[in-house]
């Protein structure tokens, strides 16, 4: 599992829809969806395999931020 501590709690709220997986969220938002671990470590979710709930709030991380977490 990926987990990057440097993004928890950072993003804007996004609330959950019927369907919605870590993948689909990251490709939705960032184009990319192997970056799914952004999402969920922004959310303190340690099993990946638990997709999101509907009707949650979750946060979304800037795509600026994800690339800084990529560079360091």
């Amino acid at each position: 599992m990926l987990y990057r501590l440097e993004l928890y709690g950072q993003g804007r709220p996004y609330l959950v829809e019927a369907g919605d997986t870590w993948c689909g969220l990251a490709n939705r938002f960032y184009g990319n969806p192997h970056l799914w671990w952004a999402i969920t470590s922004a959310n303190g979710v340690s099993d990946s395999t638990n997709e999101p709930v509907p009707g949650t709030t979750i946060l979304i991380p800037e795509y600026r931020e994800v690339l800084q977490v990529i560079e360091q």
